[in-house]
């Protein structure tokens, strides 16, 4: 399922909602793609400090950060970058966007401005 985002000067972006397979696949690597730094060294970081620690206990680090990716990253990132969006300003272009983004529990409208103003 994709929605549509629009910001003030009416640029648009196409965000996928629900569990990102791009994430699953190649990790740290898509917020980079996408532009959203602060994620991307979030879980750059976790992979560091995983590759790091597999140094010292092989084997059980590289299993913390396949679990990460698998169970947080990935299924969390589309809605972690639709949350970058609304606080860059992009709002859901039609109601058809903001069913589809609801229906997932992504931020939208003004439960989406809410929601950046208490982070």
């Amino acid at each position: 399922m994709r929605a549509k985002l629009v910001n003030a000067s009416g640029q648009m972006k196409e965000v996928k909602v629900g569990y990102s397979w791009t994430t699953f696949f190649f990790g740290y690597l898509i917020p980079l793609f996408r532009g959203d730094t602060r994620n991307f060294w979030i879980a750059f970081g976790i992979s560091c400090v995983c590759d790091a620690a597999n140094v010292i206990i092989p084997g059980i680090p590289v299993i913390i950060h396949v679990i990460y990716n698998i169970a947080y990253l990935a299924p969390q990132y589309n809605k972690l970058y639709t949350k970058f969006l609304v606080r860059k300003g992009y709002r859901a272009a039609s109601d058809a966007d903001v069913q589809a983004l609801r229906s997932k529990g992504y931020p939208v409208g003004e439960a989406a401005a809410a929601e950046t103003n208490e982070e």
